[in-house]
């Protein structure tokens, strides 16, 4: 619905830049851990408590980028992102940037995406920064009536891109 907020449980990257890593044999010069979690306890909790949540999915194939552009293009919505609000940790921005790569567009394990009315989008932020798994949770767009359909990212910049779903998969499945 237009006017519903994003919201992502905590820093994003951190698993599928770790892994990738690991498997290239890359050492950071700080410690890049995977950001795996067991998310059952936050995520029931969450929608128990706040009666806005309207989905929720996990950001694992595709990263944040992939899940906000199918739930996007499934729900005939468009979504306004601001990059300053996403929350990626220092080490992973430089080591996906070292590799080339969008943060947006990496995996994650231990993390989540939330759509909740606007009404409701202070209290589950509050909420999941309450929980340990949920600390650095953070509004990071709306839903908006823009047409055609689409993903746009406002840039630190203030620049303007279309997020896309990714092409191909940039960590193969392990599991």
């Amino acid at each position: 619905e237009r006017g519903d907020c994003w919201l992502v449980s905590g820093k994003v990257a951190g698993h599928g830049l770790a892994v990738m890593g690991l498997r290239k044999v890359l050492s950071f010069a700080s410690e890049l851990v995977s950001d795996v979690a067991p998310l059952a306890g936050l995520a029931n909790a969450l929608v128990r408590e706040i009666r806005g949540v309207r989905v929720m999915h996990d950001p694992t194939r595709g990263g944040l980028a992939g899940v906000v552009a199918d739930l996007a293009s499934a729900g005939g919505l468009s979504i306004e992102l601001d990059e300053s609000r996403i929350p990626v940790s220092p080490t992973a921005r430089a080591a996906a940037d070292m590799l080339g790569l969008d943060p947006l567009t990496v995996a994650n394990e231990g993390k989540f995406v939330v759509v909740v009315s606007a009404e409701d989008a202070e209290s589950a932020l509050a909420f999941c920064r309450s929980h340990d798994l949920g600390r650095d949770a953070a509004i990071i767009g709306t839903v908006t009536a823009a047409q055609p359909v689409m993903v746009e990212l406002i840039t630190t910049f203030g620049g303007r891109r279309v997020v896309q779903k990714p092409y191909g998969e940039q960590l193969p499945r392990i599991c």
